[in-house]
C-alpha cells in the first residue's frame, strides 16, 4: 500500500480495489492484495499515458479476457480519476451499474463479451468525455436511451448483438465525432432516423440483423467517409437510391436480405474501391449489369435469390477486371444461356453457386481451373452434355453439385482425385454406366447422391468403405 502522507488519494484507489476485488473477480483469481505492490496487481495500470495527462492515480483498469465471474460493483465509481474501464471477454453477469455515469473522466467503456442483462442506464449519457462504448455481445434488453446523445466526443458506440428494442433514437445524430455506429444484431423498428445524415464522420454503419423498416433513404450518399455499410436482414423497401454512389470511400456494401425493388442502379458503377457486395434476397428485376465487372476490387458479389433475368455477363467474367473476385453467388434468380468458360480464368475464386436458374448448355471444362474453388454448385439448372474430367484438378473442392439437370455420359474417374470433396451431388440426370471405383480415394467424403439417373452395376465396395460417409443415395434409389 502506498504511504497515506504522500498520496492520499491513490491510497483511497487501493482500498477500493481491494474492497470490490471478490466481487468483480467471482470465481476467477486476482492477486490484488494489500501484501504486494499496487504496480504488480493484475490489470492496474496508475499515472498518465498518451491518452491523459500526469497522474498518480489509477486511471485505467485492464481486465479482459480474465475469466471474472462476478458482477461489476457499483463501487468502481470511486475511482474518480479512472480513464478507461475495460472487463471485456469474461463472464461478468447482472447489471451495468448506474453509479457507472459518475465517471466523469472516463474516456473508453469496454464491457463487451459478457453476460450482462438488464437496461443500459440513462446515466451513461453524463460521460462527457467518452470516446468508446463497447457493450456488444451481451444480454442488454429495453431501449437505446436518448441520452447517450449527450456523449458529443464518442467516436466509437457498439450495442450489437444484445436485445434491444424500440427505435433508433434521433437524439445519435448529435454524435458529431462517431466513426463507428454498431446496432445490429437487436430487435430495433421503425425507420432509419434520418438525424443519423449528420454523422458525416462515420466509417462503419451497422444496422443489421433488426426489424426496420421504411425506404432505403438517399441522405446515406452524403455520409461521404463510409467505407461500410450494414443493413442486412431488415424490411427495408423500395428501391437502391443512386445517390450511394457519392460513398466514393466504401468498400463494403451489404443490403441483402430486405424486399428491395427495381433495379440495380447503373450509379453505383462509381464504387471503384468496393470490395463486398451484398443484394441477395431482395426482388429486385432486370439483368446483372454488365459493369459490375468493372468494380475490380471487387472479392464477393452475390446477387443470390432475386428476380435477375437474362445472361451472365462476359464482362463479369473478364480476367483483366475481376482478377481479385472469390465469391460470386448468382443463385436462385431466372438467368438464362450458357454459363460463360471465362469463369474459370478467375483464378482467386473459392465460391461459386449459379443453382436454380435456367442455365443451359455445357458445363465448361475451362472451370477445372479453378484450383482454389471449394464449392461449386450448378444444380437445378437445364445443363446438357457430360461432365467435365478436368474437374478432377479442383483440389481445394469440397462441395459439387450437379443434381437436377440433365446431364449425360459417366462419371469422370478423375473425380477420385478431390480428396477434399465433402459433398458430392448427381441426382436426376441422365448419367449411365458405372459408378468409378476411384470415388473410394474420396476419404472425406460425407454425402453422397447418384439418385434418379442410368447407373448400372451397384456401389463399388470401395465407395461403401468411405470413413466419413454419413449419407448415401444409390443410384436405384
Amino acid at each position: 500500500m502506498p504511504d497515506p502522507h504522500q498520496n492520499s488519494g491513490l491510497v483511497r484507489d487501493c482500498a477500493v480495489l481491494l474492497a470490490l476485488g471478490d466481487t468483480l473477480a467471482g470465481a476467477a483469481p486476482l492477486n490484488w492484495s494489500s501484501e504486494r505492490s499496487i504496480f504488480s496487481w493484475w490489470g492496474v495500470r496508475l499515472g498518465g499515458s498518451w491518452l491523459v495527462a500526469p497522474t498518480n492515480r489509477v486511471t485505467r483498469l485492464y481486465l479482459s479476457d480474465l475469466r471474472l465471474t462476478g458482477t461489476i460493483p457499483a463501487e468502481v465509481s470511486e475511482l474518480t480519476e479512472l480513464r478507461i474501464l475495460d472487463l471485456s471477454t469474461n463472464q461478468l453477469t447482472g447489471g451495468i451499474p448506474p453509479e457507472l455515469g459518475g465517471l466523469v473522466q472516463l474516456v473508453e467503456l469496454r464491457l463487451a463479451e459478457n453476460r450482462l442483462i438488464g437496461f443500459i442506464p440513462p446515466e451513461l449519457g453524463s460521460l462527457a468525455n467518452l470516446e468508446a462504448l463497447d457493450l456488444r455481445f451481451n444480454q442488454l434488453k429495453g431501449p437505446i436511451p436518448a441520452e447517450l446523445g449527450q456523449q458529443t466526443r464518442l467516436e466509437w458506440l457498439s450495442l450489437w448483438s444484445n436485445e434491444l428494442w424500440g427505435e433508433i433514437p434521433t437524439e445519435l445524430g448529435a454524435l458529431t465525432s462517431l466513426r463507428w455506429l454498431s446496432l445490429g444484431h437487436n430487435r430495433l423498428t421503425g425507420t432509419i432516423p434520418a438525424e443519423l445524415r449528420s454523422l458525416s464522420n462515420l466509417h462503419g454503419l451497422f444496422l443489421n440483423h433488426n426489424q426496420l423498416t421504411g425506404d432505403l433513404p438517399p441522405w446515406l450518399g452524403t455520409l461521404r467517409n463510409l467505407e461500410d455499410l450494414d443493413l442486412e436482414y431488415n424490411y427495408l423497401t423500395g428501391e437502391i437510391p443512386a445517390e450511394l454512389q457519392h460513398l466514393s470511400s466504401l468498400k463494403s456494401l451489404s443490403l441483402g436480405r430486405n424486399r428491395l425493388t427495381g433495379r440495380i442502379p447503373l450509379q453505383l458503377a462509381a464504387l471503384v474501391d468496393l470490395e463486398r457486395l451484398y443484394i441477395d434476397r431482395n426482388q429486385l428485376e432486370g439483368g446483372i449489369p454488365s459493369w459490375l465487372g468493372t468494380l475490380s476490387s471487387l472479392k464477393q458479389l452475390n446477387l443470390e435469390r432475386n428476380k435477375l433475368t437474362g445472361s451472365i455477363p462476359l464482362k463479369l467474367a473478364a480476367l483483366s477486371d475481376m482478377a481479385k473476385l472469390e465469391v460470386l453467388d448468382l443463385s436462385d434468380n431466372q438467368l438464362t444461356g450458357e454459363i460463360p468458360p471465362q469463369l474459370g480464368e478467375l483464378t482467386e475464386l473459392a465460391y461459386l453457386d449459379l443453382e436454380r436458374n435456367q442455365l443451359t448448355g455445357g458445363i465448361p471444362p475451362e472451370l477445372g481451373a479453378l484450383a482454389n474453388l471449394t464449392t461449386l454448385d450448378l444444380s437445378d439448372n437445364q445443363l446438357t452434355g457430360s461432365i467435365p474430367p478436368d474437374f478432377g484438378a479442383m483440389a481445394s473442392l469440397e462441395w459439387l453439385s450437379l443434381g437436377r439437370n440433365r446431364l449425360t455420359g459417366v462419371i469422370p474417374p478423375a473425380l477420385g482425385r478431390l480428396r477434399n470433396l465433402k459433398t458430392l451431388d448427381f441426382t436426376d440426370n441422365y448419367l449411365e454406366g458405372t459408378i468409378p471405383a476411384e470415388l473410394g480415394a474420396l476419404i472425406n467424403l460425407e454425402w453422397l447422391s447418384f439418385s434418379g439417373n442410368q447407373l448400372t452395376g451397384g456401389i463399388p465396395p470401395e465407395v461403401n468403405a468411405l470413413p466419413k460417409l454419413r449419407t448415401l443415395y444409390p443410384a436405384e434409389d
